[in-house]
Parts: C-alpha cells; sequence; structure tokens
C-alpha cells in the first residue's frame, strides 16, 4: 500500500505526465484505459561499450522503428538474421525516453 500511495504521489506531481499518457493512448487504443491490455514486445539496442568502442569492436545489430537486423558476419551461416518487434528504440535512446513511450502509460493505465 505504501509503495502504491509514493507511486500516486510521484505521478500526481507530474505536471506533464498525464498528457503524455493520453497521448500515447490517442496513438495507440491498447493504451487506453478502456477494453483489453495487450502485451508489447519492446527491444532497446544498447550502445556499445567504452572498451569495445577502444578496441573497435563493430556494432553487429542495426535497428529501424520495429526491426533489428544481426549482421550476418558475425553468424554461423554469414545471413544476416533480422527479428521484429513492436517497437525498437536504438542506442541513442534515452532512459526517460524509453520509459514515457513505454512504461508510463501502463502505469497510468493501472492507477487510473
Amino acid at each position: 500500500e505504501e509503495l502504491f500511495n509514493n507511486l500516486s504521489s510521484a505521478l500526481a506531481d507530474d505536471s506533464e505526465g498525464g498528457d503524455i499518457a493520453r497521448r500515447m493512448a490517442d496513438l495507440d487504443p491498447s493504451l487506453s484505459t478502456k477494453g483489453p491490455v495487450n502485451v508489447k514486445v519492446v527491444l532497446r539496442c544498447r550502445p556499445l561499450l567504452k572498451n569495445e568502442m577502444k578496441l573497435k569492436i563493430p556494432n553487429c545489430v542495426k535497428c529501424s522503428r520495429n526491426d533489428i537486423t544481426v549482421d550476418g558476419e558475425f553468424l554461423p551461416q554469414h545471413n544476416d538474421k533480422s527479428f521484429d518487434f513492436d517497437r525498437v528504440f536504438g542506442p541513442e535512446t534515452t532512459q526517460k525516453q524509453l520509459y514515457n513511450e513505454t512504461v508510463k502509460p501502463i502505469v497510468y493505465r493501472v492507477l487510473d
């Protein structure tokens, strides 16, 4: 109960959060406060680590909005392999952007 109250207070203090959640629900009906909840699969491709960049290790994954492609050079059969997701976030995505687009609307829906 304390966790719920703390979360509710934090969300109430977030002046733009409700607007973001409502806008996301307008864009994606599965995030509205009515109707069934659909599970979405999202992926965030991490940036290369500093030591990976220092060693000039190439990035083997290419990201687009809804899929990733693993460069075949790094796979046993040397063929590119693609994977589809509901949403893919590239390495330039911040934690805040990821949270605002994927988690926050769900939290608002649960608490609404």
